[in-house]
Order: C-alpha cells, then sequence, then structure tokens
C-alpha cells in the first residue's frame, strides 16, 4: 500500500511540475515585466497590491489573514 501510494503522489508531482514549467514558458513569451510584493506578516502588502490593481484581495487586520499568492 505505501509503495502504491508513494507512487501516486510521484505521478501527481511530475504532473505538477509540467503544469507550472508550462505555466513559466507562457510568461516568459509573453515578456511581461514580474513584481513581487514581500515583507512582514501583516505589513500592508494585500492592501497596497488593492490600491495598485483594484483586484479585491481579501484584507484583514490578523496575522496570516492572506497566504495565497495572488497573480
Amino acid at each position: 500500500m505505501l509503495r502504491d501510494r508513494i507512487s501516486l503522489i510521484l505521478c501527481r508531482l511530475v504532473r505538477v511540475e509540467k503544469q507550472r514549467e508550462q505555466g513559466r514558458r507562457a510568461r516568459t513569451r509573453i515578456d511581461v515585466p514580474t513584481v513581487s510584493l514581500v515583507g512582514y506578516t501583516n505589513a500592508g502588502k494585500s492592501t497596497l497590491f488593492n490600491r495598485m490593481t483594484s483586484a479585491g484581495v481579501y484584507v484583514a487586520d490578523q496575522l496570516f489573514a492572506t497566504l495565497d499568492p495572488t497573480l
């Protein structure tokens, strides 16, 4: 059972790697600059992102309110 589970997880990992590589190639072809917002927890990154893009990313005055990356 363990070998089967490991095999299944490895197959899924290969699929994810292929999808991520495809996304990287597409972003490279478009030639759009990449910008990253990084900083301490609860520092206002999501608020800044919303102000710059009108994206409507969830914002709350609490630790770890937004953990998912946003593109």
